[in-house]
């Protein structure tokens, strides 16, 4: 947040505060994923997994809603001069 506020792009509280409610809801999803398992190593291996493994294809269905918004609020294909 340092580097943003140094180029000047401030994060300040108000606009974090979405991007928090965004995490705690994927947080309720991920443990969402291990309701139901007793055994405690199988609930930490899933633990882990579900923590590691997503986290390349989250990042590209971010990239991905990012650019059909952008299409939708700029009109055509994103990308296009």
């Amino acid at each position: 947040m340092t580097a943003l506020r140094l180029l000047g792009v401030p994060l300040d509280r108000h606009t974090l505060l979405p991007y928090a409610r965004l995490a705690e809801r994927t947080a309720v999803l991920d443990l969402d994923q291990l309701d139901g398992l007793t055994n405690l190593l199988q609930t930490a291996e899933r633990a882990l997994l579900l923590t590691v493994l997503p986290e390349p294809g989250l990042m590209a269905l971010r990239r991905l809603a990012r650019e059909n918004e952008s299409a939708r609020r700029h009109g055509g294909a994103s990308g296009a001069p």
